[in-house]
């Protein structure tokens, strides 16, 4: 199993953990970083609809991302945009988005 594997697994048991005892900031950062793992693997599209999604639970409880995360969240951006461009990677971050709010 590689890093981004490893990384993945591990997310993904924390978002299972943390949604079960209602932790939603760490709820919302680890999706956050599933983003960044999708974007570093190729997977554009789901790295959008995980960024829309995180923003979405970001902004319901009214927190912003954590200075020095920001670095990686512009990096998986960038990446998406410059593999998707602006149009499917607004429409994939907006059915994210969409997501969050459920």
């Amino acid at each position: 199993m590689d890093e981004s594997e490893t990384a993945e697994l591990r997310l993904k048991e924390a978002v299972r953990a943390l949604s079960r005892v209602g932790h939603h900031c760490g709820l919302a950062t680890s999706v956050e970083g599933l983003a960044w793992v999708a974007a570093s693997t190729g997977e554009l599209e789901r790295a959008s609809l995980l960024l829309g999604a995180g923003a979405s639970m970001r902004q319901e409880l009214g927190i912003t991302l954590a200075p020095y995360w920001q670095a990686y969240h512009d990096g998986c951006e960038t990446a998406i945009l410059e593999g998707l461009g602006d149009a499917r990677y607004r429409a994939y971050w907006e059915e994210g988005f969409a997501l969050g709010r459920h």
